[in-house]
């Protein structure tokens, strides 16, 4: 992920760009205030703002993140040393991703960014709808809905938790469409919505109703 910190300290900011590195993210930008953060947005793809709540300059971490949340819609997760009741009420006000109390260990942070990979994502796929057309209807459908994918030659069937689609693309020209980029191929036949994997081995992934195989090149 790109990544950007807004700390107001050199040294902290380092550390956790340096943690992030060790985990396999880029740092795209350090902050130390609101102006520095805003005027960085408008130049560079950003996935993720690790926010500290007391920065340099009039507005804190907090008017950041009501900007983030009306404006820009880039998720943020709080790093700040204050635990208190009130910072953290004050703080959840604003809806962020998380809130890691400094001083920040590798191990915290990495369980943090995995939780936030698997909630932004399933937060994501709640807002796409897939058109497609049926009977000679056409119909929208939450891709949130979609429990797998099946290749039937160059037809694809749609599986959802109530009903069963079929459309005349197949599945390698699905999977490529922006809808469908989170889902999972498995098989040269299926690919799963990973919202709703139960459970997996090396042999099968587990849905509500259906175990599928995973293929020998998808393993």
């Amino acid at each position: 992920m790109n990544i950007v910190i807004v700390e107001d300290s050199a040294i902290v900011a380092e550390d956790i760009k340096d943690m992030l590195l060790d985990l396999g993210h880029k740092t795209v930008g350090l902050c130390n205030s609101a102006i520095e953060t805003f005027q960085l947005i408008k130049t560079i793809k950003i996935d993720l703002i690790l926010l500290d709540i007391r920065i340099i300059g009039e507005k804190s971490g907090i008017d950041i993140a009501k900007q983030l949340n009306e404006v820009h819609k880039i998720p943020f997760i709080f790093i700040s040393a204050h635990s208190d009741k009130a910072t953290i009420e004050s703080a959840s006000t604003t809806a962020p991703f998380g809130y890691l109390v400094k001083p920040i260990r590798q191990e915290s942070l990495y369980a943090i960014l995995e939780v936030f990979k698997h909630n932004y994502k399933k937060e994501q796929i709640k807002s796409v709808k897939y058109k497609i057309n049926q009977k000679g209807y056409s119909i929208e459908i939450s891709v949130e809905d979609i429990e797998y994918l099946k290749a039937d030659g160059s037809y694809t069937n749609i599986k959802t938790s109530k009903a069963k689609y079929i459309v005349s693309k197949n599945l390698k020209l699905l999977l490529s469409l922006t809808e469908f980029e989170s889902f999972r191929r498995i098989h040269r036949s299926y690919a799963v919505n990973p919202i709703h994997i139960i459970a997996e081995n090396y042999k099968t992934v587990k849905l509500k109703d259906v175990a599928l195989p995973i293929g020998r090149e998808f393993k």
